[in-house]
């Protein structure tokens, strides 16, 4: 009898072998070893680093206050005719007034918790002046510059001055950022007063209103009072301990609400009476300031100083500025003239020797 090869074995040994006693305890003996391997390998821990601490935070805690004494002066005045003659030309020009040396005051007090704090501070100059001798001119007519020019007859002299008083006041919310540096943002206040008096001394009797009784006396007086923001920085560079030398700057920035006033008074004869002019205005006004100071440190707490300084503001009034912004003063009628507002730049430095201490 012939067997055939159907196939079916080959197709049946897979199911053989994995159900055969002999193919399960293999495998139940390999598990059991690799998992005694298993159980002997070590156990090495994933560990993760925590963020390192934030830096400690540094509190300044200190009160300080300073105080300076100045000696200021101003730019002196453009060149603005403001009494002329037909013959030599101008008699009486703004850029004649050459401003000498003035004596002021500044100081500042402030207290800091934990980096933030609260200052004031304030300035004050004494008024600074230029004065004219009189000028000697021999009866001609001259010519005030207003707008017309107003005619004075027989004139034998003029003379005049102009002055400036300035002071100021600041309130201030500080930062110390560290121990060198201070950040500052606050309001500030300043009033800026400028005059200027134009005497015109005439030998002839009263013809118009412009010479009186003989004596004509003009003043214009240009008042600023301005207000608003201000911020800045103040710097102070070196060791700082008892015996050594260091480097402050200040420098701060503004922008003010001017308010303006012009007032201009013509002093004349009993039977004339006084002539007078009023006019307000309104302007923003760019502020910018700084010093520089060199600072010897007497002890831990109280250092001296000395430097520079300097005050600029933009659109302010200036009395000389007024003349041609005045109205007629030559015809007869009303007490009052008209008068406008014209602005300028005003500019103020000086040098600085002081005391500060801190505590």
């Amino acid at each position: 009898m012939r067997l055939r090869n159907t196939g079916r074995g080959r197709r049946n040994a897979p199911f053989i072998i994995k159900n055969s006693p002999f193919f399960v305890g293999a495998v139940a003996l390999l598990g059991m070893v690799g998992g005694g391997f298993a159980a002997d390998l070590p156990i090495v821990p994933i560990v993760v680093a925590p963020p390192p601490p934030p830096p400690p935070v540094v509190c300044e805690n200190h009160i300080y206050a300073g105080a300076d004494y100045l000696r200021m002066t101003r730019q002196d005045p453009d060149a603005t005719p403001l009494v002329s003659v037909a013959a030599p030309g101008d008699v009486l020009d703004a850029s004649d007034f050459s401003f000498g040396w003035s004596s002021g005051i500044a100081g500042r007090a402030g207290i800091i918790f934990c980096n933030i704090g609260f200052e004031v501070g304030g300035f004050w100059i004494s008024p600074m002046s230029s004065f004219l001798d009189d000028l000697f001119l021999g009866d001609p007519d001259v010519e005030i510059e207003t707008n017309p020019l107003t005619d004075v007859f027989g004139v034998s002299a003029v003379t005049g001055y102009n002055e400036t008083r300035v002071w100021g006041l600041d309130a201030n919310v500080v930062v110390q950022l560290n121990p060198n540096v201070l950040l500052f943002a606050g309001a500030a206040f300043i009033e800026l007063a400028d005059i200027l008096e134009i005497d015109v001394i005439s030998d002839q009797t009263p013809t118009s209103f412009a010479d009186g009784d003989g004596f004509g006396l003009y003043t214009w007086t240009a008042q600023n009072l301005m207000v608003g923001p201000q911020v800045g920085v103040r710097g102070m560079f070196g060791p700082l301990t008892p015996g050594s030398f260091f480097l402050g700057v200040d420098v701060g920035a503004g922008l003010l609400f001017n308010f303006i006033r012009n007032d201009l008074l013509v002093d004349r004869s009993a039977l004339l009476g006084d002539l007078t002019g009023t006019d307000s205005a309104f302007s923003i006004v760019p502020m910018v300031r700084g010093a520089a100071r060199v600072g010897f440190q007497v002890t831990s707490n109280i250092a001296i100083t000395a430097g520079y300084q300097a005050l600029w503001l933009g659109n302010v009034a200036l009395a000389p500025d007024q003349v041609a912004e005045t109205g007629d003063l030559n015809i007869p009628g009303p007490d009052t003239v008209t008068l406008g507002t014209a602005t300028n730049d005003f500019f103020s430095h000086g040098i600085e020797i002081g005391i500060r201490l801190r505590f």
